[in-house]
């Protein structure tokens, strides 16, 4: 009985984790070119 609610956690957990590394991401690709590009433009 103990053992369900720990896997459903520790599921809900690795499902954060994966949706968070996947928001970064989208983030870095976003910002990424305007960076780049800011550093071209003062360099």
């Amino acid at each position: 009985m103990m053992i369900t609610p720990l896997s459903s956690q520790q599921l809900k957990g690795v499902l954060l984790n994966s949706h968070t590394v996947f928001l970064w991401g989208h983030v870095a690709n976003e910002f990424t070119p305007t960076f780049f590009w800011v550093l071209e433009a003062y360099f």
